[in-house]
């Protein structure tokens, strides 16, 4: 079959395209496959199996600080028998005593249900997690949303937390914090860990079992604000600001826990992660601001909004910045520009108006 100049372009773009979603799922994993929990309409996005030899460097940022009581390395992180291994190990780096690792995802993430099947290691000293965050958040003036389906210290295998944080200039750190107690369930054991985010709420599940809701939020305040009388604002989740963010396995030496000491007798050790699987729905998109999950019938639904003129929708908004950005030979970040729409829109009704862009170009 021959085809004209002017239309190999398109068909080569739309293979390249094609070629990179189908790499946002495993080939390993059944695509039919359903969340562990008992959440319906999901179907899945984005997974990674770990059955290959190695990291895949596609998918996968490493996590590479000195926090603690340890310096995370790339080398730490590697592949076996189906699972990622998080190699935990004594030894002097960046001036801390051990090394441990973890890996954050390249792609960024919203409303969603996210799981990973994980294995915690034995032995006082390390705080292990399944948790989303933007690793590259910069700009303090914004929202910065922290969600922890797993955390746990090694020296309490019975125990972990669920958490929702945010962080804003304005108010500071709000968070919902909930310990989950496994008496008959040693973490050192692989378990299934999912959270369902809605713009609602973030439901915590522990091998399929709903554990903890985070409905609302409470600002943290410091002691002397308390000691003082100070009450702490706490606002709905549906009314705090949101944010994409990454997908972390990580593993780190601590005191967190109340530990003294890291139990070099188990060392050097692993975390594990089995797999690890985002799924969405037709209200998953990161677009969907302020959407609820379930939508009303249609024959209730509200009018769309008009735009007047010099308004923007965010797709809108983002075609424009597009094509502007490739015009210049610049590199397209949409996420940046999702980040830019969302501070205009300073009103939250998904529309940027001409008088909010107006105000976010000249402040």
């Amino acid at each position: 079959m021959k085809y004209s100049s002017f239309l190999l372009p398109a068909l080569l773009a739309a293979l390249v395209l094609n070629t990179a979603n189908a790499q946002e799922i495993d080939p390993a994993s059944d695509a039919n496959v359903q969340p562990n929990a008992a959440v319906e309409g999901y179907k899945l996005a984005w997974s990674d199996e770990f059955n290959g030899t190695e990291i895949d460097d596609a998918k996968w940022e490493y996590r590479l600080d000195s926090k603690h009581w340890s310096t995370q390395q790339a080398k730490n992180m590697s592949v076996s028998d189906g699972v990622a291994n998080i190699n935990l190990r004594k030894e002097k780096t960046g001036g801390m005593d051990y090394t441990g690792g973890g890996i954050i995802s390249k792609k960024y993430f919203r409303y969603g249900y996210y799981e990973a099947r994980i294995k915690c290691p034995a032995g006082a000293g390390w705080h292990t997690s399944f948790w989303m965050m933007d690793n590259h958040h910069e700009n303090s003036d914004t929202s910065q949303v922290e969600l922890d389906p797993l955390e746990t210290n090694s020296i309490d295998l019975h125990t972990f937390s669920t958490d929702y944080h945010q962080w804003r200039s304005d108010i500071g750190h709000m968070k919902r914090y909930q310990l989950v107690k496994t008496p008959d369930a040693p973490l050192n054991e692989f378990y299934v860990y999912g959270m369902e985010w809605t713009p609602e709420a973030a439901y915590f599940y522990f091998n399929g079992k709903l554990v903890r809701t985070a409905k609302d939020l409470t600002q943290q305040l410091p002691k002397e604000e308390k000691t003082a009388g100070k009450k702490p604002i706490v606002r709905k989740v549906s009314e705090t600001d949101k944010n994409d963010l990454q997908i972390w396995f990580t593993s780190i030496a601590t005191w967190l826990g109340n530990t003294e000491k890291v139990d070099d007798s188990v060392l050097p050790s692993t975390a594990q992660c089995d797999y690890v699987r985002f799924f969405e729905s037709d209200f998953s998109s990161a677009a969907m601001k302020g959407v609820t999950k379930k939508p009303a019938p249609k024959k209730s639904a509200a009018p769309v909004k008009k735009l007047a003129k010099g308004d923007s929708s965010l797709e809108m908004f983002l075609a424009t910045q597009k094509a502007q950005q490739e015009k210049k030979g610049f590199k397209w970040n949409a996420n940046k520009y999702k980040k830019m729409f969302e501070q205009m829109d300073t009103n939250g009704d998904g529309i940027v108006s001409g008088a909010e862009k107006k105000a976010y170009w000249t402040k």
